[in-house]
């Protein structure tokens, strides 16, 4: 996801920080608050019988809610209600309700982490691309980047003194296009903004693979179970997953 740079945001003359290297800063805020929760939960790495048994427990909680919506009119208070049974079905069970909402978040963590292995790939090769086009000794004039006292602006100005507007219009214009960052600064800007926004996207999935790796090994084989039950849960498909 690439961040735009904020309307208000200083130019790269003034004090601050310039519009690219604030949005590059905002994504990696963005990348590091979708590390899952897995990461805080330091348990020894989750086996392939864990997985099956945690998802056959997720399927019953998952009849029970729908038991429970049918009769909705039978409960003062249904959410409450479906808390109370839900917890006393996996204390039952012999898994606890908090173990097994850890257990949920690590397997769904893996599950993301493996289904967007091709994304973070795609990702890490277009801001390499970035940096090599952004960061060439010719990339202002590779970029078409417009320069703040190019021939095409003082034509530009010329031609409106011609036109007859008037010099202070002019020279108000004239101070602007001085104010504005060279093609080079423009250029040199764009290739730090691609290096951060390069090293912060990288160290924010390497977070998300450290957090859930020693998962994948147990996810990985139900991966097309545990899609199953998602579109069953949502209502897209009439059968639940058969588990093996």
């Amino acid at each position: 996801m690439r961040a735009a740079p904020h309307p208000t945001s200083p130019s790269p003359r003034r004090a601050g920080l310039c519009p690219l290297l604030t949005a590059s800063l905002l994504l990696g805020l963005v990348l590091f608050a979708a590390v899952p929760a897995a990461v805080a939960d330091d348990g020894p790495a989750l086996t392939r019988d864990d997985v099956g048994r945690w998802l056959a427990l997720r399927m019953e909680t998952a009849e029970l809610q729908r038991r429970m919506a049918k009769q909705a009119g039978a409960y003062d208070d249904l959410p409450r209600a479906f808390a109370e049974q839900r917890k006393a079905l996996l204390d039952a069970s012999g898994y606890g309700a908090a173990r097994f909402d850890a257990h949920g978040e690590r397997i769904w963590g893996a599950v993301n982490a493996l289904n967007n292995a091709d994304t973070r790939d795609r990702e890490q090769a277009m801001l390499a691309d970035d940096i090599q086009r952004h960061c060439a000794p010719d990339a202002a004039q590779a970029l078409g980047l417009p320069d703040n006292d190019s021939a095409e602006q003082r034509a530009m100005i010329d031609e409106m003194r011609a036109l007859g507007v008037p010099e202070a219009q002019l020279a108000k214009m004239q101070r602007a296009l001085e104010q504005m960052p060279s093609a080079e600064a423009t250029a040199s800007e764009l290739c730090r903004a691609s290096q951060m926004q390069r090293d912060v996207t990288t160290d924010a999935h390497q977070r998300v693979v450290e957090a859930t790796r020693r998962d994948w090994p147990a996810v990985r084989p139900w991966l097309d179970s545990l899609a199953h039950f998602e579109d069953w849960y949502a209502g897209n498909r009439s059968d639940p997953p058969r588990l093996r």
